[in-house]
């Protein structure tokens, strides 16, 4: 168990979002750390080298694009990353997951409204415009193969099947399995470690008792 993680949440998710997720990764019978830290991507990306040394001794886990900022750590957990996706692609996602009322919420878990991805675009919203134009190119699979140095203690990739954005690829997952990288298709929607972080740990817990070091 390290004794902290970062987590990294994702474009427009907020603290407030990604507290349940780490509130599991804590304290939940299947946590991976003694305690917590939420950093926003937005702010990664406008001061990297701000958080390069805590993370460079760290377990770090992200959700969606959180991973794209993030090139160092002790070892990297990424949920639900970004495969090379079209603009209309993932704007037709994102307004999937807004309006969609089917999603589980496990108890005690609020998505917070429409209002906090919005006030959370707004902190910083040169750099947030320019994410989901980055996602056209950018591959999680790639990034985690390519810079196995960078994260020493391990590199573990998870997809759930049901993503809205697309992003659930077997063939990256495969691609990312034969290269070094741990990776498996787990069960959920694009937001299940944020409204689902209980089952999702265990989903997590379940794929890495299989990872050989």
């Amino acid at each position: 168990m390290y004794k902290s993680v970062i987590v990294v949440p994702g474009f427009s998710e907020s603290i407030r979002f990604t507290e349940g997720l780490a509130n599991e990764l804590t304290s939940g019978p299947f946590a991976l750390a003694e305690d917590a830290d939420i950093v926003r991507v937005a702010d990664l990306f406008d001061d990297p080298l701000k958080y390069e040394a805590a993370m460079s001794e760290r377990l770090v886990v992200t959700h969606s694009a959180g991973i794209m900022a993030v090139n160092k750590a002790a070892e990297i957990i990424a949920l639900n990353a970004p495969e090379p996706t079209r603009l209309r692609t993932t704007v037709r996602g994102a307004t999937v997951i807004a309006f969609d009322k089917a999603v589980g919420k496990e108890a005690g878990i609020s998505s917070g409204g429409l209002l906090e991805p919005v006030l959370e675009v707004a902190r910083h919203p040169l750099i947030n415009a320019k994410i989901p134009l980055a996602i056209r190119k950018f591959s999680s699979s790639q990034k985690l193969i390519d810079n196995a140095d960078a994260f020493p203690g391990g590199r573990s990739l998870f997809a759930t099947e049901q993503d809205q954005f697309g992003f659930a690829r077997p063939e990256a997952i495969a691609r990312a399995n034969d290269n070094g990288v741990f990776a498996r298709m787990l069960q959920g929607k694009h937001n299940h470690a944020m409204f689902q972080p209980k089952d999702m740990m265990s989903q997590i817990a379940t794929a890495l008792a299989e990872r050989v070091y």
